[in-house]
């Protein structure tokens, strides 16, 4: 019996996320060092009380930011996103705020405030690779490959061996079918075997089942390990019909 229309797009999901953790934004970002925030902190989305008011504006800005990013890096989009707002009226010159936001607002699906915002961020900081695959992952998942191909190319150029956007672009060429070249920028990340297995995926989510299990089957050739190719054969078995 064929699974139910919920159970493949919970099957899909879950496991593109385990095929692709690499095709995404923010993790280039830096970390905070500040550890700890209560939860009532992260609620209320705002430094203590008296904290902020006392200090120099850049000393300020700096402290927005390093909470600002504590929140982010536990998934309080939305409490970090007023923080980073603060600290560009502190300090108007930190280049990295409206990446951040770029990436809050897109996680929030407001595409609008996240273009502006990346925009904003290009004119400060052009030659940022990290930026430039964000950017790139942020049209692939418009499904604008002609703008995604030129961001993630921009960024290699800047930097060949980005692992992100070597990533990402071949995302963007697998879903354009460009399965070759998808396959050579994958190698690059994850090796040979694991690459065969992407491939299969960006196959299998274009229906071409025959081809993506040839593709798994080779990954699996390469290394017998490998868990992805496994599920992956595993669902497009149980597809097809039973004699």
């Amino acid at each position: 019996m064929l699974p139910t229309v919920r159970a493949k797009s919970v099957f899909w999901a879950s496991v593109l996320c385990l095929s692709f953790c690499l095709g995404c934004a923010t993790s280039s970002l830096a970390p905070s060092q500040f550890t700890g925030l209560s939860k009532t902190f992260a609620e209320e989305s705002d430094l203590p009380k008296n904290t902020s008011d006392e200090l120099p504006p850049k000393d300020a800005a700096r402290a927005c930011m390093a909470a600002a990013e504590e929140l982010q890096n536990n998934g309080h989009t939305q409490q970090a996103i007023p923080l980073y707002e603060k600290a560009r009226n502190y300090d108007p010159s930190l280049k990295s705020v409206s990446h951040h936001l770029a990436v809050l607002y897109d996680a929030q699906g407001d595409s609008t405030r996240s273009l502006a915002e990346y925009n904003k961020a290009l004119e400060s900081d052009p030659k940022n690779p990290n930026l430039l695959s964000d950017i790139g992952y942020y049209y692939y998942e418009r499904e604008n490959f002609a703008e995604a191909e030129r961001f993630l190319r921009k960024a290699l150029t800047i930097d060949p061996n980005h692992l992100k956007a070597l990533s990402n672009l071949g995302l963007v060429l697998g879903r354009q079918g460009r399965f070759g070249e998808s396959f050579e920028l994958f190698s690059k990340v994850v090796g040979p075997a694991a690459a065969h297995s992407n491939i299969g995926v960006l196959m299998a989510k274009q229906g071409r089942y025959d081809e993506a299990k040839q593709a798994f089957h080779q990954a699996l050739t390469m290394d017998a390990t490998l868990q992805q190719p496994k599920v992956f054969l595993a669902y497009l078995d149980s597809r097809q019909p039973h004699s």
